[in-house]
C-alpha cells in the first residue's frame, strides 16, 4: 500500500509555488471508476492535459478522509491495497498543476474479502456497434467483475483504440468495414480471464438529415407574416443544397441564402403541402414537409364576459380574463384604465392578480384583444375595492384562579364581531391538566388535577382574509382546599358537636358525606347514630355535625366512637376521621356518695369517743 503522508508535503510545496498567470487549476478527473479486488480497490479515470501529477485519498464508511497520496502523470490508475475493512470506501481523485489542485472526483466501492475471484462479465454477449467514417467515437465497453486490464482481438478498425484500463474505445474511424466480430478479454492480477464477444460495423456514407421539423402555417390576406425560418440539414457528403417546392402563395417569397419565407399574402390559398429538400454532393437527399394556407381577413371576438368584481383591501385577488378567438395572426391584449393600487395585469396569462392596498370606487374597465392587422374586440366590467374589516372583541376575560381538585365554574370566552367572512377561534397555550376547552360553546370547564403557575392565555379570532384580534387573560391553579374534622367530647345526656372546616373558601359548593362508627361506645345505647351529607355553600368554610349522647346511671369508664368523612367533592382531605368521647359522670357521683358516707361514719365514731371520755 502506498504511503498516504507523501501527499501532504506535496500539497504544501505546491501551495508555496507562484502559479503561472496563463494556467488554471485542472478540472475534476472524468470517467472515474472503482474496481474492487481482494483487500484492494483499483481506481481508473480519463487522462487530462496540463496536469503535473494526481492525488488520491480515501475514507472508510462515513469516517474522515485520510491524507492525499501523490503520483505523477500521465498514469491514470491507482490501486489502494491493504484494505482490511469490508465497509464501503469513498475514494477521491484530483489533478494538480502549477496553478494548484483542481476539484476532486469521487467514487464509492467496497473491497472484496481476501479471496481469489475470477474476472466475469455480467452478460455473455456484448453490444453490436455501428459507426460512420469520420464520426468521433467514445464507447465504454462492458466491465468485468474483478478485472483490472482489458484487451481486444482482432485489431480494431483503423482510427480506433482501446484504453486497456478503463475498456473505453475512442477515436474516429477512417475506413468502412463490414460487420466484424471482436473478442474483449478481461484480466485480473494473476492473469485469470473472461471473454465477451461484440461486433463493430463502420458505414462509409453520411446522409444529410434534418434535426428539426416545421409546423403547419396559417396566414391572413393583408397581414405581413412573421419570417419563417426553415431548418438546415446536417450530415451528408460535401456541400448541401436546399430547395422548396411547389411555388409559394402570391405575396410570399423564399430567401434561399437565409432559408426564410417572408412577405404579405395577397390572395386566398388552400392548404398546400410544401417540401423542403436537402441534397448533398453525391446525390443523397432528405426532405421534410409542412403545410401553408392563406385565409381571408378575420375579426377577433370574445365568447365570454367578465362579471363585475368587488374586492376588499388586504385580500389577495386572482381574476382570469377571457381569451378572444378569430382575428388575423397573434392577438395582443390590453386593459384600461390603470388598475387599483396593489393589482397588476399579466397580459400573457390574461390574469389580474395582487392584493388591493387602498379602497377604490366602482370603475369600469375595458379588456381589449387586437390582432396583427389592427382589428380589435373588447369586453367591459367593473372593479370596486371596499375597505378592510377587522374583527374585534367588545368584552374581556378576567384572570382566573382555581384550586386543584375543585371543579371550576365554567368560563365562557367572548365572541368577536366584524371581520371579513366567517371567524375562526383559537386558544393557546394548552390548558392546565384536568381542564378542557369546548370550541363550539367557547367554554373552559373541568376540575384541575394539578397545580399550575400563573400562565397567560391568548384567545384569538381570525377572519377569512387573515385579519386577527386577540385578548389575553391568566389562569393559575393553586393548592387544593382541604377538609378537616376535629375531635369532640361531652358528658352523658349532652350533644357532641364535631367541627368540619375548609382550609379556604371556594366559589363552588363542597360536599362531603359522614357517618358514625362504633368503638367502645355503641350506637343506640351510648349515642344516636348519625349519617348524611354536609354541603359548604360558596364562601362557607365551617360546618358542624351534632351527635346526641344517651344518659344512664351506671358508673363506667369514658367511651368513644368515630365520625368518618367520605365522598368528598371539590376539595381534598386533610383529616377524614374524628373521635367522639363520652365522658361518664356517674363514676364521679359514685365517688362523691362514697366519700360522704365515709365522713358520716367518721363523725359518729368521734362523738362516741368524746362521750366515753
Amino acid at each position: 500500500m502506498r504511503r498516504w503522508g507523501a501527499g501532504i508535503l506535496a500539497s504544501c510545496l505546491l501551495a508555496l509555488a507562484l502559479p503561472s498567470a496563463a494556467q488554471t487549476v485542472p478540472a475534476a478527473p472524468s470517467g472515474l471508476v472503482a474496481i474492487a479486488g481482494a483487500g484492494q480497490v483499483e481506481l481508473r479515470w480519463d487522462a487530462q492535459t496540463n496536469v503535473a501529477y494526481y492525488q488520491v485519498r480515501y475514507a472508510v464508511g462515513s469516517g474522515a478522509f485520510g491524507a492525499w497520496d501523490r503520483f505523477d502523470a500521465p498514469s491514470t490508475s491507482f490501486t489502494v491495497s491493504g484494505l482490511t475493512s469490508v465497509l464501503p470506501h469513498r475514494f477521491q481523485v484530483r489533478a494538480v498543476n502549477a496553478a494548484g489542485a483542481g476539484p476532486s472526483a469521487e467514487v464509492t466501492e467496497t473491497p472484496l474479502e481476501g479471496l481469489d475471484f475470477m474476472p466475469e462479465f455480467s452478460d455473455r454477449t456484448g453490444p453490436a456497434l455501428v459507426y460512420r467514417v469520420g464520426s468521433s467515437v467514445r464507447t465504454a465497453l462492458p466491465l468485468a467483475f474483478a478485472a483490472n486490464t482489458y484487451a481486444v482481438d482482432p485489431a480494431l478498425p483503423d482510427g480506433l483504440v482501446l484504453n486497456p484500463l478503463s475498456a473505453v474505445m475512442r477515436g474516429t474511424p477512417t475506413t468502412a468495414q463490414p460487420r466484424t466480430r471482436y473478442t474483449l478479454t478481461a484480466f485480473d492480477d494473476d492473469d485469470d480471464q473472461d471473454t465477451l464477444p461484440f461486433t463493430i460495423e463502420v458505414h462509409e456514407d453520411l446522409m444529410p438529415t434534418f434535426a428539426e421539423s416545421v409546423a403547419a402555417q396559417t396566414y391572413r390576406i393583408g397581414t405581413a407574416i412573421r419570417a419563417l425560418q426553415l431548418p438546415t440539414a446536417v450530415g451528408g457528403d460535401g456541400d448541401v443544397v436546399h430547395q422548396l417546392t411547389p411555388a409559394l402563395p402570391p405575396g410570399l417569397a423564399l430567401d434561399a441564402e437565409r432559408r426564410t419565407i417572408t412577405g404579405t399574402p395577397t390572395a386566398v390559398s388552400p392548404r398546400t403541402t410544401y417540401t423542403w429538400t436537402a441534397t448533398d454532393e453525391d446525390g443523397d437527399e432528405t426532405a421534410l414537409s409542412f403545410a401553408i394556407d392563406v385565409r381571408a381577413d378575420s375579426m377577433p371576438a370574445f365568447q365570454a364576459t367578465v362579471a363585475d368584481q368587488t374586492y376588499r383591501v388586504g385580500n389577495a385577488v386572482s381574476l382570469s380574463l377571457p381569451r378572444a378567438t378569430g382575428g388575423d395572426g397573434a392577438l395582443t391584449y390590453s386593459l384600461t384604465p390603470a388598475l387599483p393600487r396593489g393589482l397588476a395585469l399579466d397580459a400573457r396569462r390574461r390574469t389580474v392578480a395582487g392584493t388591493p392596498r387602498a379602497a377604490s370606487r366602482r370603475t369600469t374597465y375595458t379588456w381589449t384583444a387586437t390582432d396583427e392587422d389592427g382589428d380589435s374586440a373588447s369586453v367591459t366590467f367593473a372593479i370596486e375595492v371596499e375597505p378592510d374589516l377587522m374583527p374585534t372583541f367588545s368584552a374581556s376575560v378576567a384572570d382566573q384562579r382555581f384550586n386543584r381538585s375543585a371543579a371550576i365554574q365554567p368560563v365562557v370566552l367572548p365572541n368577536a364581531s366584524g371581520g371579513d367572512g366567517a371567524l375562526t377561534y383559537r386558544l393557546s397555550p394548552a390548558l392546565p391538566p384536568g381542564l378542557a376547552f369546548d370550541l363550539a360553546s367557547r367554554t373552559i370547564a373541568g376540575t384541575p388535577s394539578a397545580e399550575s403557575p400563573r400562565t397567560e392565555y391568548t384567545w384569538t379570532a381570525t377572519d377569512e382574509d387573515g385579519d386577527a384580534t386577540a385578548l389575553t387573560f391568566a389562569i393559575e391553579v393553586g393548592m387544593a382546599v382541604t377538609v378537616a374534622i376535629a375531635d369532640a367530647s361531652a358528658t352523658e345526656g349532652a350533644t357532641l358537636s364535631f367541627a368540619v372546616t375548609l382550609s379556604g373558601a371556594l366559589p363552588v359548593p363542597v360536599t362531603v358525606a359522614y357517618r358514625t362508627v362504633d368503638d367502645t361506645a355503641r350506637a343506640g345505647e351510648d349515642y344516636a347514630a348519625a349519617s348524611g351529607t354536609l354541603t359548604f355553600a360558596p364562601g362557607t368554610t365551617r360546618l358542624g355535625i351534632d351527635v346526641a349522647v344517651a344518659s344512664d346511671q351506671l358508673a363506667e369508664h369514658d367511651e368513644t366512637f368515630a365520625v368518618v368523612l367520605a365522598e368528598l367533592v371539590n376539595a381534598e382531605f386533610e383529616d377524614d376521621r374524628a373521635t367522639g368521647t363520652i365522658v361518664d359522670d356517674d363514676m364521679e357521683r359514685a365517688r362523691g356518695d362514697s366519700l360522704a358516707q365515709a365522713l358520716g361514719v367518721f363523725g359518729t365514731a368521734f362523738a362516741a369517743d368524746a362521750v366515753d371520755a
